[in-house]
């Protein structure tokens, strides 16, 4: 399987697909390809390939995504800068990983700007936050929408 392959080929569907056939095509491989019901697949291997299929269809269902990618591919505005895209490759850290690394970076940070660099809600930003400092795994404090390190 190519590393980035088109995610009209893995849906099945042409480019000019309306969104009900985007949606059956995307329903029908998540049933084929669910682990729990895969069995004449290998289950790890299905698994790729369901995670494969979502991110294909989060992408074709929505229509501003749709509308990028159909412009400028995986390199586009909107795919650039989203995490879970980006991760499809496996080039790019995960958001746990990017949070500890500004963390330990020792410096304050907006959380709100920082939560769009994420292309996370702030408010999901703060819960993390705030789960790792009652966890004992940061030492910092939330200020007037400001993460401030100790």
């Amino acid at each position: 399987m190519p590393t980035n392959p088109d995610f009209y080929s893995i849906l099945g569907v042409n480019r000019t697909a309306s969104q009900q056939q985007i949606k059956r095509a995307y329903r029908d491989l998540a049933f084929e390809y669910h682990p729990d019901r895969a069995q004449s697949h290998h289950s790890e291997a299905a698994e790729e390939k369901l995670k494969t299929i979502n991110q294909a269809y989060a992408v074709l269902s929505d229509p501003r995504k749709r509308r990028s990618y159909d412009q400028w591919g995986r390199q586009g505005p909107i795919m650039a800068n989203s995490v879970h895209f980006s991760s499809f490759n496996g080039s790019h850290q995960s958001r746990r990983q990017q949070i500890e690394v500004k963390i330990s970076s020792g410096k304050k940070f907006q959380i709100m700007e920082f939560a769009k660099e994420l292309g996370v809600k702030s408010s999901n930003l703060i819960k993390i936050l705030r789960k790792l400092i009652e966890k004992g795994e940061t030492q910092g404090v939330l200020e007037n929408g400001w993460f401030i390190p100790r």
